[in-house]
């Protein structure tokens, strides 16, 4: 009786760990498209943005001078 009973519960971890891969790479593929749009990313760039102009560093759209890179 006790090998049929690890058995089952072998076959259960291994449904188990099939649906929490399938749920991931659900998750995965929903954010994929995402990325770069919607509320949080928006809020990021900002907040990149601002962060930079406070250290007083350069923006990305501004082009490198001769002084940006080392000899």
């Amino acid at each position: 009786m006790q090998p049929d009973m690890d058995l089952f519960v072998v076959a259960r971890r291994i449904a188990a760990d099939h649906d929490r891969a399938r749920a991931e790479r659900l998750a995965a593929e929903s954010r994929a498209g995402q990325r770069h749009a919607g509320p949080r990313f928006w809020l990021g760039r900002h907040l990149i943005s601002v962060g930079i102009h406070v250290a007083g560093e350069s923006s990305r759209t501004e082009p490198a001078t001769a002084a940006d890179r080392p000899c």
